[in-house]
């Protein structure tokens, strides 16, 4: 099972710019997907980390909402 790290370090390699949005304080309770309801959140501390990491990678990123 690949890591967030290797995910990361192969998207590197491609010829794009990936931008990641995070859904901020006032996001809905529930979004609609195709089949089903769905709400997930990762803990703070986790969702820090992995903006951190997209920094050290050169990754955009930004929180909505």
């Amino acid at each position: 099972m690949p890591t967030i790290f290797s995910q990361l370090a192969a998207i590197s390699q491609m010829l794009l710019h990936p931008h990641f949005i995070f859904d901020g304080p006032n996001k809905p309770s529930f979004k609609k997907d195709e089949d089903h309801l769905h709400c997930s959140r990762g803990p703070p501390l986790l969702e820090k980390h992995f903006q951190e990491l997209l920094d050290v990678f050169g990754f955009g990123w930004h929180k909505v909402g």
